[in-house]
């Protein structure tokens, strides 16, 4: 993925909003679910060489593709393979692992509103725009639960106090007074993420904030809690088909944000 001007990316607990001005240009894949929406016009997407034209379309984790849109104006949704609401997609509209166009969101008369909010850069119009399209998608009942046990909540809150998010999952299980097992069962319940996955997005959005003030790309890994800025950039880009690099790059033409508490 390559980001032109004027781009804004959202980083949310276990999935990535980006729209205004992006490009694809070269084949690529990644270990996240994507979603593709076209603001003006349709898109191409190729995928072994033949392409085909969509409005919306929904690309499932591991498959190579490249993006071609003639106004470079689209919005994208990057979802953590592992987060629940990504294993549903999947379910629903990718079993046989081939990309598929999204008609239900397309014909959807409530898209042209959440299309509204797209010119905002704040988390609260992203978060929107999240839950109406996964509501479109999947229904009213597939987002996390609103009322956490005071347990996860308390979990949450000594990873988020950590100077660096690393921890074993045994280590917290001790402090919530949950044996590791439950620990893991309910955090992926209430949260919708294995904790596992939680604690590398957490790492992740550090490591962009900490790049973002001008700190080197290996000082940012080793802050972050990374083993250097290789094992970074692999875990980036595996996971979105973007480097850090890229957003470094291009940081005058990307507003990057992030909304994880």
């Amino acid at each position: 993925m390559v980001l032109d001007q004027k781009a804004i990316v959202l980083l949310f607990q276990g999935y990535v909003l980006c729209w205004s001005r992006f490009v694809d240009n070269s084949n690529h894949h990644h270990h996240a679910i994507q979603i593709v929406i076209g603001l003006n016009n349709n898109f191409q997407l190729f995928c072994d060489g033949i392409g085909h034209s969509y409005q919306s379309a929904i690309i499932p984790p591991n498959v190579s593709h490249r993006l071609v849109s003639p106004d470079r104006n689209v919005l994208l949704i990057l979802i953590d393979h592992e987060m629940e609401i990504a294993k549903r997609l999947s379910v629903k509209y990718c079993k046989d692992k081939s990309i598929h166009s999204l008609d239900s969101l397309v014909t959807n008369p409530g898209l042209a509103g959440i299309m509204s909010h797209i010119e905002s850069a704040s988390c609260q119009d992203g978060q929107h725009i999240w839950n109406q399209i996964i509501d479109m998608l999947l229904g009213p009942d597939t987002l996390p639960l609103i009322s956490i046990d005071p347990r996860i909540e308390k979990a949450i809150d000594v990873i988020t106090k950590l100077s660096v998010k690393k921890i074993s999952t045994s280590d917290i299980a001790d402090i919530v007074h949950l044996s590791e097992s439950r620990l893991l069962h309910l955090f992926k319940e209430h949260v919708g993420i294995p904790i596992r996955r939680y604690l590398l997005w957490m790492r992740l959005n550090e490591a962009v904030k900490i790049i973002l003030n001008s700190t080197s790309l290996t000082d940012a890994a080793h802050e972050a809690g990374f083993s250097d800025s290789a094992h970074l950039s692999r875990t980036f880009r595996s996971m979105f088909g973007l480097t850090i690099s890229e957003i470094l790059k291009n940081n005058r033409h990307v507003q990057v944000i992030s909304c994880m508490n």
